[in-house]
């Protein structure tokens, strides 16, 4: 999981790079740019690919500002909840997430459940794709791939317990469920998330 210095919000806009939360700079209260920024920021290949992106001549950032969630698997625990959604609400900014393989069924699952999420940018899309999705985000609107894999409401509870290192007989405990009821889920789990069960116990 991220430090806590990387999960502070900052804008990427200027050079000034504001602090947006969890204190707000007063300047950027008065800031009349569009907003844009990289959370966790802790990804310079991420930084760097975001920079370029904004400068591209096909894309318009006189649009709605947002923010590049940086949804990658090192940061399993970090997105197992929705913690995470309620504190980047605060800034009132929409939210692409940028995805590896290993998280996409996690990233739309929470797509499905948080209108604020307005893009999903998978990594097998194209630039073309990016380019496509990235406009219609910075103006507002949703893109979707409803071909996609997702977590079950049933998987999501099974996983924040994994994660939590609750033994199995006690998931089975509280879910009421049977042994061999939550091991499906779980082997449901390693194929959806790419990972061994002894990486989601220890994300």
């Amino acid at each position: 999981m991220c430090n806590p210095e990387c999960k502070k919000l900052r804008c990427i806009s200027c050079q000034l790079h504001c602090e947006l939360l969890p204190v707000p700079t007063l300047h950027s209260h008065q800031c009349l740019e569009r907003q844009y920024c990289i959370w966790p920021n802790d990804n310079n290949f991420l930084n760097e690919g975001v920079a370029s992106l904004l400068l591209s001549p096909d894309i318009n950032v006189l649009g709605s500002g947002f923010i590049f969630v940086d949804f990658s698997f090192h940061n399993l625990a970090l997105f197992s909840n929705s913690d995470w959604i309620a504190y980047l609400s605060q800034s009132t900014l929409r939210l692409a997430l940028v995805t590896d393989s290993r998280m996409e069924a996690l990233a739309t699952y929470w797509q499905r459940h948080c209108p604020a999420i307005t893009t999903v940018l998978y990594s097998d899309n194209d630039r073309n794709v990016i380019f496509g999705k990235i406009k219609k985000a910075i103006i507002g609107l949703q893109t979707k791939e409803t071909c996609r894999k997702k977590l079950t409401e049933y998987e999501m509870s099974v996983l924040q317990r994994l994660l939590r290192g609750i033994a199995v007989k006690d998931i089975c405990h509280e879910l009421e469920a049977n042994r061999n009821s939550i091991y499906n889920v779980i082997r449901s789990l390693k194929n959806k998330l790419g990972g061994s069960l002894y990486h989601l116990q220890t994300h």
